[in-house]
């Protein structure tokens, strides 16, 4: 019963990076993330990005 971690590269230049923990064939996490020396993606009250 492991989990794996699956981290892949994406084309969007905003969030470049999609990280996702799998076990048995099911997401259990998943987030897309910036490149780690970019700006933080602030958030407002209701959801949106600034």
């Amino acid at each position: 019963m492991s989990a794996y971690w699956i981290v892949r590269r994406r084309a969007d230049p905003r969030f470049p990076f999609a990280i996702r923990i799998e076990q048995d064939g099911r997401t259990l996490f998943a987030v897309r993330t910036p490149h780690p020396q970019s700006q933080p993606v602030l958030a407002t009250p209701n959801g949106a990005s600034q």
